[in-house]
């Protein structure tokens, strides 16, 4: 739990205008805020808050590597991460304990009267799960294929031979050929 503390951010106090926080996210993050997407990183988090009035906005970037599962191989390989998000809204609640509510901006987190910090880590997380894509194939990204597992490739290579194989000798592939042969 101590490694999310360290994403505590307080804003009570705090003069009005931009202030910028750094972050080291590292495999640790991941395990204490309980996923295993990614068990090793490095990546560099820079957050800007303004703070204004009763909203509070925060600007992320970050940049480094996440170590992921190839989704060809099942490696586990470094994969280069780089993005910026904007848009993260905190309102704080006036002090007879009302909130500026929109209902249609799911952005927006509203706080409890008395609360002097936010934890920011879980829109953390959600920002670097929005940098990965949805197909994770780093040696394609990276131009080394030496990285990839090569058992698991020829076992791969060995099923699309043989699917290849069972596909044309079934006579209802045949029958489904021929039809397309005699349309053109």
């Amino acid at each position: 739990m101590k490694v999310l503390d360290e994403y505590n951010i307080p804003f009570h106090g705090l003069p009005q205008g931009e202030h910028v926080y750094t972050f080291s996210v590292t495999g640790a993050f991941f395990e204490a805020i309980g996923t295993n997407l990614f068990s090793e990183a490095d990546l560099q988090l820079e957050v800007r808050m303004h703070s204004g009035g009763s909203m509070l906005t925060f600007d992320m970037q970050a940049q480094g590597t996440l170590h992921v599962e190839c989704d060809r191989c099942t490696n586990e390989l470094p994969y280069p991460i780089e993005g910026k998000t904007r848009g993260f809204f905190v309102v704080k609640t006036n002090s007879t304990g009302e909130t500026n509510r929109d209902a249609d901006d799911m952005e927006i987190v509203h706080l409890p009267p008395g609360v002097s910090s936010v934890n920011i880590a879980q829109q953390v997380l959600e920002f670097i799960n929005s940098l990965v894509p949805q197909v994770k194939v780093p040696c394609e990204i990276t131009g080394d294929t030496s990285v990839c597992n090569k058992e698991v490739l020829q076992k791969l290579s060995g099923i699309s031979a043989a699917e290849a194989q069972q596909e044309s000798s079934d006579p209802r592939w045949l029958a489904l050929q021929n039809l397309k042969q005699n349309k053109n």
